[in-house]
């Protein structure tokens, strides 16, 4: 991802917390250790395996085709798409742990041959593939022409591209932490108009856009309802990756998206011909 060193530090430190895969392997034999399980905690973005679904329903292309995951996490939509979709996935991500976690549990659920997670910024990527798409990256990202240029460069020609990513609304300044960034100084948001313009003038052509607010901010209030019922943590989930924070972010995060503050959303494009 195209972003200076010092912004990348900090972002980097936001994400990577020691032990998150010894947390993740207890936390996921405590649940039974069964794959589907794993969404829980690999799928990190708003509405979880829903959501994959949603894109995955998006994407033609048929199997075997190579597939580029821009941002992979901890590679619970990679690994959808290879398990749903038949394609050999590369994911790429800043963070060496999250790899290092992605790669693991590929393994131990039987995609390790379908499923390559590399520690690496797209700009330096070498590959062509058949398609692409990144999943709440975007929010990272300071110079996102850049990157969305990055990306282009590593796809086909009519190559599909899905973008899903929280963007700026039209309400109040949104509260912080947010699953992406501390504060708002470490925060990337844009408004998804600018975005378009920025995948426009990289070379992408919009095919197709959707709103997922009010489908988040449901997701959000029943998980919090559930929580409340629940009594506590569960033993998995995303407070084993980012820590304590999450009993912040959680709340700030349906109160943005109610606010109006932050939007959700889907943008399907193809590279331009040429």
């Amino acid at each position: 991802m195209t972003t200076d060193q010092a912004n990348r530090d900090r972002m980097l430190a936001h994400y990577e917390k020691a032990g998150a895969l010894e947390r993740i392997l207890a936390g996921w034999q405590a649940m039974g250790g069964a794959p589907e399980a794993l969404a829980a905690v690999d799928e990190f973005h708003i509405r979880g395996p829903m959501a994959t679904k949603m894109l995955l329903d998006r994407l033609d292309l048929p199997p075997g085709a190579r597939f580029l995951d821009v941002g992979s996490g901890l590679g619970g939509p990679a690994r959808a798409l290879a398990k749903q979709k038949g394609y050999r996935v590369t994911g790429l991500d800043l963070s060496a742990s999250y790899c290092e976690i992605a790669t693991e549990l590929s393994h131990r659920v039987g995609l390790a041959d379908t499923t390559d997670f590399q520690c690496q910024d797209v700009a330096d990527h070498d590959g062509i593939y058949d398609g692409a798409w990144t999943i709440h990256v975007g929010m990272n990202v300071q110079d996102k022409e850049g990157f969305y240029r990055a990306i282009r460069r590593r796809l086909k020609p009519g190559a599909p591209f899905i973008v899903y990513d929280m963007f700026r609304g039209d309400g109040p300044a949104p509260r912080y932490p947010m699953p992406w960034a501390d504060t708002a100084a470490d925060s990337q948001l844009e408004r998804r108009d600018l975005v378009e313009d920025a995948l426009s003038s990289a070379g992408f052509e919009i095919v197709d856009r959707d709103d997922d607010t009010e489908k988040a901010a449901a997701f959000m209030t029943k998980a919090a309802e559930k929580a409340q019922s629940a009594g506590g943590t569960p033993p998995l989930g995303l407070h084993l990756v980012l820590g304590p924070v999450f009993a912040e972010i959680a709340p700030n995060l349906l109160h943005n998206l109610s606010s109006g503050a932050m939007r959700v959303g889907v943008i399907v494009c193809r590279c331009r011909m040429g």
